[in-house]
């Protein structure tokens, strides 16, 4: 079997589907204004199998850029060897987000 030299669907493999969590609660603050606090978290995990080590790179660079805002990367990007000569690109993106509301 060749070593794939692209990333696409075909060698993705999804560790853990797409998903959207919110929490929320109640509280009052020191001047006893009360307020709802939210918290919202996304989470997303997949990588890419069987690339050379020359795609690995490449791939790896790619979902860096891809998950990068305001020069920071929001997600954990790793290239491995899996043995031999193959290597994979695994990504886990999760990123949080507050708000607080006034009732």
């Amino acid at each position: 079997m060749a070593l794939l030299t692209t990333y696409t669907s075909a060698n993705k493999v999804i560790l853990e589907a797409p998903k959207t969590v919110t929490a929320s609660r109640a509280f009052t603050d020191w001047y006893l204004q009360a307020h709802i606090e939210t918290r919202t978290t996304y989470t997303e995990r997949f990588k890419y199998v069987g690339m050379d080590y020359a795609t690995a790179l490449s791939c790896q660079a790619a979902m860096i850029t891809a998950y990068t805002a305001n020069g920071i990367c929001y997600a954990n990007v790793v290239a491995s060897p899996t043995g031999g000569a193959m290597w994979q690109v695994e990504v886990n993106y999760v990123i949080d987000s507050y708000t607080v509301q006034d009732l």
